[in-house]
């Protein structure tokens, strides 16, 4: 991965790394499940006014009852002591009416009403209920202001209790209630409400869900895998049309595209091949050579090829065998050897000098081609009259001389074609015995590398040219390319694979 796309991977919210079916469906339920939270909490809060304004109205009318039933309980008390001083009245009623009270707690207790408290205030006293815990006094100052937040309407979820009051001249009676106990209640029911709605939701999500794999995600998969097989250069194919009108949209969109790399790719093979065809007319249709047998392989990587190699008569008589490589592969590559190939016939029509011709082509070519552009090469020049060969290497692969009993590597050190117009090259000059083979190639045969990553290497190709001396130089070369190819081991060459092998006439 570049550092580019791991630097924008970083920056991506965590939820990007999901598939598109799962943000949906996450968003979708999210949002369903926000709502119905939000719908029962607005309900129970609802639910707890409701029942609070419902229970104070019930137990206003529980004190207005609970008033006419003190009143009479004095009425009766003064009719029957009349005969008795006030003191002892005032007793008799208190206690009368304290009985009355708690006999009303008792059977509200017994109702599920535990938290039932009633105070009636009269001119002398204050009466309550006797499971009140705490001071009387204090209680009903709380009473007082629950009632007054009441009728102010400052009502609130939070309120601890609910009041129902009834002021009749001199006699105040306050019937209280825990407002914990109904937001239990409340609470209960929202509860059960809860309940049932995750029912009807989850029913609701399992077909909602259902209908958004079907009708989305499902065709989403389907347009992203045939996508990825145009991405890995399966074009023309085309991808299923969806049942809604956005993701048709984007098939029709996807099928024109697929049509049109199709297109365009019929087109650059048909015009690859017709570049291949005019690479091959730039290579020496019949490579000869004076009193030499001379056998070649030429296998480019791709339809055009960066190798080059040539055979030129210059005026003085002598031949030069060339072979270069230029950096890169495909089209550029191809397009700078044709350049060389121009560069060459040129000066050899005007120079005879080896060391001339390889600085005049490096200069021309140094000043045609972009920074960064380069080429091996290697240059032999051999006289008919003369036994001897003169060698020029520009940071090509070594010359090898294939010899009864050793292989000899020539290596020159030298600068590669296209770095400088200013380089210069000195020529070595090479005694040849007419049983003497030699072997020119570029780096696409010993830079092949099996399945395990191992390289051909120079072991290999000695081998394979020398495994039987007595064959023909050019059934050496074939069999030298079968080894590399099987060496590859089904994969695809990653260079060009060029290769010139050189006897004598004697020799053959």
């Amino acid at each position: 991965m570049s550092r580019g796309k791991q630097q924008v991977e970083t920056h991506l919210p965590w939820y990007s790394h999901l598939s598109i079916g799962t943000q949906l469906l996450l968003s979708v339920n999210g949002i369903c499940f926000l709502l119905l939270v939000t719908f029962l909490s607005i309900d129970y809060g609802r639910e707890v006014r409701r029942l609070i304004n419902t229970r104070h109205q019930e137990l206003h009318h529980e004190a207005y009852l609970i008033a006419n039933a003190v009143q009479r309980i004095e009425l009766v008390n003064q009719e029957v002591t009349q005969e008795v001083n006030q003191e002892v009245n005032q007793e008799v009623s208190q206690k009368r009416l304290q009985s009355y009270i708690n006999d009303i707690c008792v059977h509200a207790h017994k109702m599920n009403a535990p938290g039932h408290v009633i105070l009636v205030q009269t001119k002398n006293s204050l009466l309550h209920s006797h499971i009140l815990q705490e001071l009387p006094e204090e209680y009903l100052q709380k009473v007082k202001q629950a009632d007054s937040d009441l009728h102010q309407k400052k009502l609130s979820l939070q309120e601890k209790m609910v009041v129902g009051k009834v002021i009749d001249a001199d006699l105040t009676v306050y019937v209280v209630e825990d407002a914990d106990d109904l937001r239990g209640y409340a609470a209960q029911q929202a509860i059960s409400q809860l309940w049932h709605a995750m029912l009807i939701a989850i029913t609701a999500a399992i077909i909602l869900n259902t209908v958004l794999v079907r009708l989305f995600i499902q065709p989403v998969h389907r347009t992203i895998e045939q996508i990825e097989q145009i991405g890995n250069n399966q074009f023309g194919i085309h991808v299923e049309a969806t049942t809604n009108r956005e993701l048709r949209n984007l098939t029709q969109a996807v099928n024109v595209m697929s049509d049109s790399l199709a297109e365009a790719r019929s087109r650059r093979r048909a015009q690859m091949k017709k570049a291949s065809s005019i690479q091959q007319c730039l290579l020496p249709n019949s490579p000869e050579i004076p009193g030499m047998n001379i056998a070649v392989i030429y296998d480019p990587a791709e339809l055009v090829s960066g190798d080059f190699y040539d055979i030129i008569t210059l005026s003085d008589g002598s031949t030069v065998v060339c072979m270069l490589d230029v950096s890169g592969h495909g089209i550029p590559a191809a397009l700078a050897a044709a350049m060389l190939k121009s560069l060459i016939a040129v000066a050899a029509e005007q120079l005879t000098s080896l060391q001339d011709i390889v600085c005049f082509v490096n200069r021309h070519f140094s000043q045609a081609i972009e920074t960064g552009m380069f080429a091996t090469a290697a240059f032999l020049k051999l006289s008919p009259s003369s036994n001897s060969l003169e060698y020029i290497n520009a940071g090509h692969p070594p010359l090898l001389i294939l010899r009864e009993n050793e292989t000899k590597e020539i290596e020159i050190p030298g600068f590669p074609l296209g770095i400088s117009p200013d380089f210069s090259w000195e020529s070595e000059e090479i005694l040849f015995d007419p049983q003497d083979r030699l072997l020119l190639y570029t780096d696409g045969v010993i830079e092949s590398f099996d399945q395990a990553g191992n390289l051909f290497g120079i072991k290999r190709l000695l081998q394979s040219i020398n495994r039987n001396r007595e064959n023909s130089i050019q059934s050496k070369l074939s069999h030298l390319r079968d080894c590399v190819i099987s060496f590859r081991g089904g994969k695809p060459a990653k260079d060009d694979l060029t290769a010139i092998l050189i006897e004598s006439h004697s020799v053959s």
